[in-house]
């Protein structure tokens, strides 16, 4: 952690230094549902490691849901650098508010990141953008079986829909007892 914390943000560095944030032309979109080109599968641990504990591991798959389902994820790889990937989040906290992240990878691991949040240029840890980008990239798109979400709507039944229990259901013997 010492290490890094001296190190300074070098993707932060990139973008800026390159007018990265402005610039449109650059990017091109890449479908969410697709494998993004060569993004690393990642282990829970990995990313536990990137994070430095599991507060933003935890808020993940919840915040990707989110984004997934109001189609405000919005993936671009850089035509320049095509191991740097740029996704667009809008706020948990205000639909009005965007967020552009940006991730840089190498082979089987995450180098390097940023993002345009308030806590985003941290290079010891990462904010909640980057850790759910990284869990649903580079952990949930590889499982075999959907991620558990936080849907339990889904497993409530509601009373109008459990079969009436007629007296012939309930009397296995056909006798009434007294």
């Amino acid at each position: 952690m010492l290490d890094r914390a001296q190190l300074g943000n070098q993707v932060q560095k990139y973008v800026e230094d390159n007018n990265l944030i402005r610039k449109k032309a650059i990017y091109s979109e890449v479908n969410g549902t697709e494998n993004v080109l060569d993004f690393p599968k990642l282990t829970l641990q990995q990313i536990r490691d990137i994070t430095m504990g599991v507060y933003q591991l935890k808020q993940a798959p919840r915040y990707t849901e989110s984004h997934l389902s109001d189609d405000n994820y919005m993936l671009q790889t850089c035509r320049d650098r095509p191991n740097l990937l740029r996704v667009k989040l809008t706020s948990r906290h205000s639909s009005s508010r965007v967020y552009s992240l940006w991730i840089e990878f190498s082979g089987d691991e995450v180098t390097g990141w940023y993002c345009t949040c308030k806590v985003g240029a941290r290079v010891v840890g990462c904010c909640a953008h980057i850790a759910s980008t990284m869990w649903y990239l580079g952990y949930s798109k590889w499982e075999l079986e959907t991620p558990s979400t936080c849907k339990y709507a889904d497993s409530i039944l509601n009373a109008k829909d459990v079969p009436l229990e007629t007296d012939s259901d309930s009397d296995s013997d056909g006798f009434i007892e007294e």
